[in-house]
């Protein structure tokens, strides 16, 4: 009678088995994504990575780097998801956006309920990123806001501007001494919340009747109207169109 010995599986082939049977659908598109996943992860934690990861994860370390299994936690559905929208942020360089990454987190939920609460599907690559990952109904209607960058002129044609030249740079006299280069320059919506603010500057004079500023902020797309102050010298509306038109913001007193 001839024994007939049974032939132990390697470690690769004992691993590829315990992928195949997991309940989720696997998350490598074919065994060499997998055996390379399991052999990087294991060479990430002999650097020091954290010890955590999927139940894949778990399954490379088990059979490709045993030694790191001790301490090894599998995290839940909700912590993976939060792992790999904070990934994500990295990846499309939009973590910066954020202080940490829990005001990243909770950004995400906000976003999320409000659209639940009923309002606009809009805002920032971050806020559509975290739709995507948390709220995902919403992503097809959801439309990135475009944040640009408004240059604005005022001018005072006061015959006496000229006298009130400093270094080079002029500001306004007499009747118009409130006009100086620390003069606010504010936006703010039709609910008349704040959505943009800077200061005139430094103004140049451009002739003998003319001292005229410029100015920049950055504002971004998404309101029904924006309302433009300088100081006390009244208000200014226009659409997101209108105001982000070069050379729309061109103002005059005097």
């Amino acid at each position: 009678m001839v024994a007939v010995l049974a032939t132990r599986k390697s470690d690769q082939e004992q691993y590829l088995a315990s992928i195949a049977d997991l309940p989720d659908p696997s998350p490598f598109g074919s065994d060499d994504d997998a055996l390379k996943h399991a052999k990087d992860l294991c060479n990430d934690l002999d650097k020091g990575a954290e010890k955590k990861g999927t139940e894949a994860d778990r399954l490379g370390v088990k059979y490709f780097c045993k030694e790191q299994l001790d301490g090894f936690r599998v995290l839940s559905a909700d912590e993976l998801r939060d792992e790999n929208y904070l990934s994500a942020l990295q990846e499309e360089g939009l973590s910066g956006d954020f202080a940490a990454d829990r005001q990243a987190l909770s950004n995400a939920e906000k976003v999320c309920k409000d659209l639940d609460d009923g309002a606009k599907a809009q805002g920032s690559e971050a806020d559509k990123l975290g739709v995507d990952f948390y709220c995902d109904e919403y992503s097809d209607a959801f439309k990135i806001l475009q944040t640009k960058r408004v240059t604005g002129t005022f001018e005072i044609l006061d015959s006496d501007s000229h006298d009130n030249t400093i270094g080079g740079a002029c500001e306004g006299d007499g009747g118009y001494g409130d006009l100086n280069s620390a003069t606010a320059v504010i936006v703010r919506n039709s609910e008349g919340d704040e959505v943009a603010r800077t200061a005139l500057g430094s103004g140049s004079p451009t002739g003998l009747t003319i001292c005229e500023f410029t100015f920049t902020f950055e504002l971004k797309e998404g309101e029904e109207t924006y309302i433009l102050s300088i100081g006390d010298r009244g208000e200014f509306s226009y659409s997101w169109n209108e105001i982000t038109l070069p050379g729309a913001v061109a103002l005059t007193i005097g």
